[in-house]
């Protein structure tokens, strides 16, 4: 069996991922390399967004012309990277790109006005952060980049994290999800990379509001529908906590995160990374070097 590499940085994918097989086969370079469907529209949405807040563009002309300088830009790093578009994805590319488009409409349409009210900091945002555990002998250096941070009319400081995902999590899930607790407390005690061609990291010192942004649901019913005391007709807009889903995350959050993240890195660090198969294995870039469905793992 290969060693155990050294780990001495770690990425929010590195501590949040449901699988710490996953994270040591993709750190060794252990991945299938394609893009598939779900892959592309999420790397295309997420471009797309970020174009859209840096250029400030709301309208359904601007946010076209948005997701196809993102589609371009996706298709190109796809090949830089080895990571070419499966044959599904080229088939039905048009296809996957129009959906793009529905969606980022849809989420102007909910929240273009709001954001021109607003202050743009930034879109895939660098930021750093080093924290000290007593359960660890060495800080842990924590790195990664962040969807969406801004400034709402009133100062308040808002992260949301976009999310091109069929199923929506429970309240559950957000309240125990270690990448969102991760930024909540990043942006408390790290730095962001605000200017980065001149490297120059600022602290912002302060809590910061944290949303899940879960992307599909900005379009609205297509459907009529009940749950509860409400119902809603097709057509109508989707409540915005359905939107942007916001887990629990306060000052009081801060042990139990702690908590949570050095015992994911203690167990990396001690080179322990078992394998944990679920429903999410068959979309797994890395299911063929898994010692769980493999013989011969080395």
């Amino acid at each position: 069996m290969n060693a155990t590499p050294t780990i001495t940085d770690f990425h929010t994918s590195d501590l949040t991922d449901p699988c710490p097989m996953h994270v040591r086969l993709r750190r060794e370079g252990k991945v299938i390399g394609e893009t598939p469907s779900a892959l592309y529209l999420g790397n295309v949405g997420h471009e797309a967004l970020r174009l859209m807040h840096t250029r400030s563009a709301w309208t359904r002309d601007e946010i076209m012309a948005c997701v196809i300088d993102a589609s371009t830009t996706i298709g190109k790093a796809a090949e830089a990277e080895h990571r070419p578009l499966t044959e599904a994805v080229v088939k039905s590319r048009t296809d996957l790109d129009a959906k793009a488009v529905s969606v980022c409409n849809a989420y102007a349409q909910r929240f273009g006005d709001r954001f021109r009210r607003c202050r743009l900091i930034g879109c895939e945002l660098g930021i750093r952060w080093t924290f000290e555990h007593p359960t660890l002998d060495a800080p842990v250096n924590f790195a990664s980049h962040i969807d969406l941070l801004y400034r709402t009319e009133g100062g308040a400081l808002m992260l949301d994290d976009w999310k091109f995902r069929d199923e929506a999590p429970s309240y559950d899930f957000l309240n125990r999800n270690l990448q969102l607790g991760a930024y909540f407390l990043a942006l408390r005690y790290g730095q962001i990379l605000e200017a980065p061609e001149l490297e120059l990291w600022r602290g912002l010192n302060e809590w910061a509001n944290v949303a899940w942004v879960h992307m599909f649901d900005c379009v609205p019913y297509a459907r009529a529908g009940s749950a509860g005391e409400r119902s809603w007709k097709a057509g109508d807009a989707r409540p915005e906590s359905n939107v942007r889903r916001m887990p629990e995350l306060t000052a009081e959050s801060e042990p139990a995160i702690l908590d949570a993240l050095a015992a994911r890195v203690r167990m990396m660090r001690d080179g322990h990374f078992p394998a944990m198969p679920g429903d999410g294995c068959r979309y797994c870039e890395s299911v063929a070097w898994c010692p769980s469905f493999t013989r011969g793992f080395e």
